[in-house]
């Protein structure tokens, strides 16, 4: 009770509230000894407890106007359309508040909380959703909580799974069974290897006593800011390569670092300096 103005002010608190395509009128979410509130009685829910610019403050804040926002242009009950393939994975059998009751000191009581099924935060009517979206499987984790959710080994094993069936891991497999790039290419007279270095690149991680729910110290060392010189410098032991390494050259810009193109020029015969 002592932090409820606190609470209020928190502009994300809309995104908790029930969607009332959910939710029917006749359903009651909030009993009390002189009547009883659903999920569309916001308005007089708000009055009711002495917190007459609760529906103003609802409706302007950052968390609804998000939520609206979301609807206008792709709305999460229609689900994403532009990829392929979509896996909508969620916690359930977890306690989750579903109704709140009230004695005769409402409003200013902590109600009486009856729990539903859920993640421990959002409902499980809701965490369905994705059920009706197209080429999504849906996979439901019984015990998994909203919060702690992404630290669930079920869920880091099907990450796991659906990695090494990926096309981009496939094509790296593909590409050591068939012609790896330790090897480098045969089937060309001239090869240029151009990278980067003396950027910083990750190469360590160092946690603490709160691993793994922290984030590392990064010990970096020599590369193009995203991959290791040593990994860039494998090109130097192919058949016939020019190699060349441009100091602070990123991995992220170096196709349109100035030494990158002219050598471009050169190679292709338009700068003849």
């Amino acid at each position: 009770m002592a932090l409820r103005e606190l609470q209020r002010s928190f502009p994300s608190l809309p995104l908790m509230a029930p969607d009332l395509r959910l939710w029917s009128p006749n359903e009651t979410i909030v009993i009390t000894p002189k009547r009883n509130y659903s999920a569309h009685d916001g308005k007089q829910f708000f009055e009711d407890i002495g917190y007459t610019n609760g529906m103003r403050h609802f409706l302007r804040s950052t968390g609804y106007q998000m939520m609206e926002f979301g609807k206008a242009g792709r709305d999460f009950f229609e689900g994403p359309t532009h990829v392929d393939e979509v896996y909508c994975v969620y916690g359930k059998q977890v306690p989750t508040p579903e109704q709140l009751i009230y004695g005769a000191s409402f409003p200013d009581q902590n109600p009486q909380i009856l729990d539903g099924d859920g993640d421990g935060s959002v409902n499980l009517r809701s965490l369905e959703v994705c059920r009706n979206w197209n080429r999504v499987k849906e996979i439901a984790l019984p015990g998994a909580e909203h919060l702690t959710i992404l630290r669930d080994k079920r869920l880091i094993d099907q990450i796991k799974r659906h990695f090494l069936r990926s096309t981009g891991y496939q094509m790296m497999e593909f590409g050591k069974a068939g012609r790896d790039f330790f090897e480098g290419p045969t089937h060309v007279d001239e090869v240029y290897c151009v990278y980067g270095t003396q950027v910083p690149t990750p190469e360590q991680l160092i946690y603490g006593a709160s691993f793994p729910d922290q984030n590392p110290q990064i010990l970096d060392g020599d590369g193009d800011g995203s991959v290791n010189l040593r990994s860039l410098e494998v090109c130097r032991n192919w058949n016939r390569v020019k190699e060349i390494a441009l100091p602070g050259a990123e991995h992220l810009t170096i196709l349109r670092d100035k030494r990158l193109i002219d050598q471009i020029k050169r190679v292709a015969g338009f700068d003849r300096s």
